[in-house]
């Protein structure tokens, strides 16, 4: 969980040189693999679509 949020945060390269001084040592390519893999999160329908002029 927290690897994904450093990859989301800060993509691979950059994140796994944090992950690391974190003593969590992990490659660029497993965090943004990690990112990938994630289920996008579901937005709610809208209900009410507003129409200027």
């Amino acid at each position: 969980m927290l690897q994904r949020q450093l990859g989301l945060a800060l993509g691979g390269a950059p994140a796994a040189r944090m992950a690391h001084r974190l003593a969590m040592p992990v490659s660029g390519d497993t965090l943004l693999r990690l990112v990938r893999a994630a289920p996008l999160p579901t937005q709610p329908e809208p209900r009410i679509v507003g129409i200027d002029e």
